[in-house]
């Protein structure tokens, strides 16, 4: 593992399905992501030091923390597929698209017909099965030559029903599966460790793909991308919080602690959501110091907290009124809505909730 791919796998913010990606990539030819798919991932680059908090990450689609995952992890080619536009070139730094139709062309003798199409962008109304067959070994194969990786993004939508496929797509899926055992691992060039020439299918559930694609196959891993958990929070965090402008009163200390509850309080949640929460805050104003008011805001879409406008001497007024109906002892304990909501009765606690 060179240095650059060693770092990104120890840092924090690395999840845990990234780091199984890089473990199995010289073992298995084909990754099935599935789960939390649409969220955004924190991307720190190879020159960052690992779990150096105060540099920020970026936030990143899968997309296209997929294609730097794998060009640290060995691939020097992308492609790219959907469903609704068809086939592209991930032209993005570091790679490059002229390098990879010469790749195409050169290498794996693909059709000059497709590769023209791709030179001028999308390349729509590709089947599956030349999609798959452009990650098939090049003619003599070489001894050694540069990794091409496929993502396959919007699985989901390849087929119309997988419970029933048609004839069409039974045959795509099922030279996918084919490839998936022929498929055999190479050295690209300065490259010690061999490798496979890998296709991920993105999915938002793992049986949105046929069973049999998968189901006893060795060279398919399935691989679920979980929710960021607490230590995941807490790093992103602070960073995002970074935009909103705190007010003059505000310490290191109180940012540091509007951070933590900012962390806790979005248990459960996607970086998507901390995402939208803070830019729900930045535009009604709402400062980093009361981000929980944020987050109440986003959950239930309302900014007014009706406990907030609660007094005291209403309770006491409702606590002797209830106490005067022989609701609530009159000698009973009372506590103030600020710390609990709750009157003490004889038959136990007594819940009060506004109007």
């Amino acid at each position: 593992m060179n240095p650059a791919l060693r770092a990104f796998y120890e840092d924090d913010l690395t999840p845990r399905w990234a780091q199984e990606i890089i473990r199995f990539w010289g073992i298995q030819s084909q990754f099935i992501l599935y789960g939390n798919v649409y969220d955004a991932f924190a991307f720190r680059g190879p020159g960052a030091e690992p779990n150096q908090v105060d540099e920020a990450p970026a936030l990143l689609r899968l997309p296209h923390f997929l294609a730097r995952l794998l060009h640290l992890v060995g691939a020097r080619h992308l492609l790219e597929y959907d469903p609704v536009h068809g086939l592209a070139v991930h032209a993005d730094p570091p790679f490059a698209r002229d390098a990879t139709l010469e790749h195409l062309e050169r290498v794996r003798r693909v059709d000059g017909r497709l590769v023209e199409r791709l030179r001028g962008g999308i390349a729509g109304n590709v089947q599956l099965q030349e999609i798959v067959d452009l990650v098939e070994e090049p003619p003599g194969r070489p001894e050694r030559y540069d990794h091409l990786a496929l993502i396959l993004n919007f699985a989901s939508r390849i087929a119309v029903d997988v419970a029933a496929l048609q004839r069409g797509e039974h045959d795509q899926f099922a030279a996918a599966m084919k490839r998936s055992i022929t498929a055999a691992p190479h050295r690209g060039p300065g490259q010690a460790p061999a490798g496979f020439d890998p296709i991920i299918w993105v999915c938002e559930k793992e049986n949105d793909l046929p069973t049999w694609l998968y189901h006893g196959n060795p060279r398919i891993r399935r691989i679920q991308v979980s929710r960021p958990g607490p230590k995941l929070r807490r790093l992103v965090a602070p960073h995002l919080l970074a935009g909103l402008k705190p007010p003059a009163e505000s310490t290191a200390a109180k940012l540091e602690e509007s951070a933590a509850l900012f962390a806790t309080a979005t248990e459960g949640m996607a970086i998507n959501d901390m995402v939208a929460i803070r830019r729900l805050a930045a535009a009604e104003g709402i400062p980093a110091e009361k981000i929980a008011e944020a987050i109440r805001f986003y959950r239930v879409g309302v900014r007014r907290d009706p406990w907030q406008e609660l007094r005291n001497e209403d309770l006491r007024l409702a606590a002797q009124r209830l106490a005067k109906a022989g609701c609530v002892s009159s000698s009973a304990p009372k506590r103030s809505c600020r710390t609990s909501h709750t009157l003490a009765s004889p038959s136990g606690p007594l819940r009060m909730w506004p109007n």
